[in-house]
């Protein structure tokens, strides 16, 4: 489960309504409206507030909620479809929905961190149980914990509150929605994480405390490397691991050529601390297990509240945010990535003092508000990293003579950040310039949005091409045949928005031209995308 990234409570939400819906309207009477659930708000801060129970709704025996919000909320739930939503059926859909609900702030603005509810059916449900959330008018997958018991249904979902529009969802039976988490991941599909109560409240502060991994990711920063600016290591990072005295790094998908040189260090008695993501469990373990067997610390970082048992030497996390940045701290030396750690990748040495503790931030506490360095344009929140990656493509306004190159694995607009790069593509193209887009496949792997989004680029001008692999995330923008005047690059994905992740924008000379070679040398090798059926009204 994915818990709220809190830095939003700045943004207090106009009002979150939320009626937990997929495609269709079975579970019961059409239009039955319950009696209204509603608490009375005791704190300023998120708080939780238990509501009156559930009834009269046709099909649901009994039920309660609860909410933690920072103002008082409504909840209200239906057997019928919400007013307001246009169900939008595709021909794989065969859900049916048992209840819905909303929840509203009684007035004025509030935001909701989490909604748990647990309701006892008229007779149990057959097959599993899912949540969907309506999001750019689209029906789509959530990574709620739901679970059953015989008749009666219990599901806890984290609200992001940085939502700027009403949102809708929908308590369901039938196969999972595609969901705007980013894959492979367990927590992606709806009812598989496994069952747990949230490690870390809605009330807790945003920074938490020191984790297993700070005996050795409590680096101190080298002498003389603070203030060096940022600097493209490329291969040479990897000779530097294997001779370090001292590593803690983060990989979501470990490389070859880090896991060896991890395993290296590790044989050579290096102090070794590897985090990965309790997400890539199954793809990680045999790499953990590796390095653990040589006496390096691991810790799976655990923000879905799984109850993975782990191997000797390894541990779990609590944690409120998946993180899918891609840091190392060598020998107190600060280093990132935005893929997982390839000799081919443009990986940048960061000598700046307040990046190098953003980054040990981030490595030892795990926080819900990931820190951002304005002097340096230097953000480890995914949240602030695309809409930089949007201001950049904005502000450089290419059109007629320009170029822009762009690179991501995943490229599904979920979220005000990614809705916001996609409509700076569009406007780049429309504008005239020459844009061109690599997006990871295979495309029998894209989601809907994907195609869609993918499709409609490629219909209005724009050049898109199939990746083989993963790949850094880049956006290079400058006159035609020219070197960039305009650069990005970070570990954000265009997908869902609540990750520890980074983002930063790039003067220094040699390391946009290292960025150039890298997004030539991925074009070259890419295939061009055979798009699907264009329609103007494929977004969902």
């Amino acid at each position: 489960m994915h818990y709220p990234n809190l830095r939003h409570r700045a943004l207090a939400v106009l009002a979150l309504l939320c009626a937990l819906v997929a495609c269709g309207g079975g579970g019961g009477g059409a239009g039955a409206l319950p009696t209204t659930l509603q608490s009375t708000p005791t704190s300023s801060v998120p708080a939780p507030y238990t509501l009156t129970t559930i009834d009269g709704v046709s099909g649901v025996a009994s039920g309660s909620a609860t909410a933690y919000a920072s103002a008082a909320v409504t909840v209200s739930a239906s057997a019928s479809t919400p007013t307001g939503v246009a169900v939008r059926r595709r021909a794989t859909d065969s859900q049916t929905a048992l209840v819905y609900f909303s929840i509203a702030a009684n007035a004025g603005s509030a935001f909701v961190t989490e909604f748990k509810a647990s309701l006892t059916l008229a007779s149990a449900p057959s097959g599993s149980v899912s949540l969907s959330q309506w999001e750019n008018g689209a029906w789509v997958g959530t990574s709620a914990t739901v679970t059953v018991s015989g008749s009666t249904i219990s599901f806890d979902y984290s609200i992001d509150p940085g939502a700027a529009a009403p949102v809708y969802f929908a308590l369901y039976t039938g196969s999972p929605l595609p969901s705007p988490s980013p894959s492979p991941s367990p927590s992606t599909s709806p009812g598989v994480s496994p069952t747990a109560s949230p490690s870390t409240s809605p009330t807790t502060s945003a920074t938490a405390s020191p984790t297993a991994a700070a005996a050795s990711c409590l680096q101190t920063p080298q002498p003389g490397t603070q203030g060096g600016g940022i600097s493209n290591q490329a291969s040479s990072f990897f000779a530097t691991l294997q001779g370090a005295q001292q590593i803690c790094l983060s990989v979501w998908e470990p490389s070859s050529q880090v896991q060896s040189a991890l395993v290296t260090a590790a044989t050579n008695h290096a102090v070794v601390t590897v985090i990965y993501p309790i997400e890539e469990y199954s793809e990680d373990k045999s790499d953990a297990n590796a390095l653990a067997a040589l006496g390096a610390t691991v810790v799976w970082e655990n923000d879905t509240g799984s109850t993975q048992t782990v191997g000797a030497g390894q541990s779990l996390q609590t944690a409120s945010l998946p993180i899918h940045a891609k840091f190392a701290l060598v020998n107190g030396v600060a280093y990132m990535d935005g893929h997982n750690w390839f000799s081919t990748d443009v990986i940048l040495q960061d000598a700046n003092a307040a990046d190098y503790t953003a980054i040990q931030t981030d490595l030892t506490t795990f926080p819900a508000s990931p820190p951002s360095v304005a002097s340096t344009a230097f953000t480890t929140d995914k949240y602030n990293s695309l809409n930089a990656e949007a201001a950049l493509i904005t502000n450089a306004n290419p059109g007629a003579g320009s170029t822009l190159d762009f690179i991501s694995e995943d490229f599904e607009d979920y979220g005000a950040p990614a809705v916001a790069v996609y409509g700076a593509l569009t406007t780049a193209v429309a504008n005239g310039a020459t844009v061109n887009v690599i997006v990871e496949g295979p495309t029998s792997d894209f989601s809907t949005y994907e195609s869609c989004d993918l499709s409609t680029l490629a219909h209005n001008g724009a050049h898109v091409y199939i990746g083989s692999s993963g790949s850094e995330k880049i956006t290079l923008i400058g006159p035609t045949g020219s070197t960039p005047t305009s650069a990005w690059i970070g570990s954000s994905n265009m997908s869902d928005y609540d990750f520890i992740d980074w983002g930063m924008t790039i003067t220094n000379g040699s390391i946009v031209t290292a960025m150039q070679s890298y997004y030539s040398t991925a074009l070259s090798s890419a295939s061009s995308y055979t798009a699907g059926v264009y329609s103007p009204t494929c977004s969902l």
